[in-house]
């Protein structure tokens, strides 16, 4: 297995190494050959022919490292440390994996272990509390999960404090500020879920001990513009009728029927027209009803079904499609389990 190939050498640490010292340094090959972490090679000269040193490869790398570049130097000796062993290098690969998480398809490569001595090496590594499994196939070291999670805590707590009437952070919003990958991330909310660093509140992500407050003349807004929003359950008001009914401007009108959305009290619907919660239940509930004893439902009949015009009821009957309730087929209306 072994293999005889011209390179170039570079020394990374120090400008000149003389017989008897040690150092890292960098290999060009003129051509590609296999090699591992732990495996071992010499070095002659072409003209004379002669042995000058040899060494163990910490890592087989695309491109050349710069000696000036900072860390470079510090990274490539964690390298050569971790080359030492399968398990220490399994290890290293996990901690300075691209999208701070691998699978095991890419550790295996990048070690250069079998998939099935891989599974034995993560086995003791998890037991030794070194990684976190966020997935089936996805693996964290602990160092990189608890500065993520620490990250993820602050942007929260920021997010609570920017904004006190909010249920919490749009689970969305917080992944593009975590920077991580979308896997990677809901792997990682999802551990901090089960071991309750965080909790789910109306679909989004908050601290446990965090609760939402409101001024007052909001709490006074909100009720009001609830009930009216209750008493015309399927003809609701547009916002300029909200900031009418509050006596308010159309900015503070807004405010108020974000906290009422963000609440869940009130549903947009098909990104169109927004309905109290109750409308939604009501509407479904006379859908299921009339289909379950008609057999089905024509679309033009859904406005009389609940007493509304078609602006609302078309939005509504295509949110009923899409969550599931109904499917369609042209303008008629099926329960979906049917």
């Amino acid at each position: 297995g072994t293999t005889e190939v011209a390179a170039t050498m570079y020394l990374l640490q120090d400008n000149v190494i003389t017989a008897g010292q040690q150092g890292i340094v960098q290999l060009k090959l003129h051509a590609p050959v296999v090699a591992a972490p732990g495996d071992h090679f010499i070095i002659r000269t072409l003209s004379p022919v002669r042995t000058v040193g040899g060494g163990m490869i910490a890592e087989a790398i695309p491109a050349r490292l710069k000696r000036s570049k900072s860390g470079v130097i510090e990274e490539a000796l964690a390298r050569c440390q971790a080359a030492g062993t399968e398990k220490d290098f399994v290890q290293y690969c996990i901690r300075t994996a691209a999208d701070m998480a691998a699978t095991e398809t890419q550790i295996a490569l990048r070690a250069k272990v079998t998939a099935k001595k891989l599974k034995e090496l993560l086995a003791e590594l998890m037991a030794e509390d070194k990684i976190i499994q966020l997935t089936s196939n996805l693996f964290m070291h602990s160092e990189v999960f608890a500065s993520i999670t620490q990250k993820l805590v602050n942007d929260i707590t920021k997010f609570h404090n920017a904004t006190p009437a909010s249920p919490g952070i749009p689970p969305q919003e917080l992944c593009e500020l975590s920077g991580l990958r979308k896997d990677v991330f809901e792997g990682v909310v999802e551990l901090l879920l089960k071991n309750k660093k965080i909790v789910e509140r109306k679909s989004r992500l908050a601290l446990p001990q965090y609760s939402e407050t409101f001024t007052e003349k909001q709490q006074q807004s909100i009720d009001s513009v609830e009930e009216l929003f209750r008493a015309r359950l399927f003809n609701p008001p547009n916002p300029k009728e909200v900031a009418e009914h509050l006596n308010s401007t159309q900015p503070d009108a807004d405010k108020t029927i974000k906290i009422l959305t963000e609440q869940g009290r009130l549903v947009r619907v098909e990104n169109v027209h927004l309905f109290h919660c109750q409308a939604i239940e009501e509407a479904g509930k006379r859908l299921r009803d009339f289909i379950a004893e008609h057999g089905c439902l024509e679309s033009v009949k859904f406005k009389y079904l609940i007493d509304t015009t078609r602006k609302y009821a078309i939005p509504l009957l295509d949110h009923f499609d899409r969550i599931g309730v109904t499917s369609r087929a042209g303008n008629t209306r099926y329960l979906k389990n049917r």
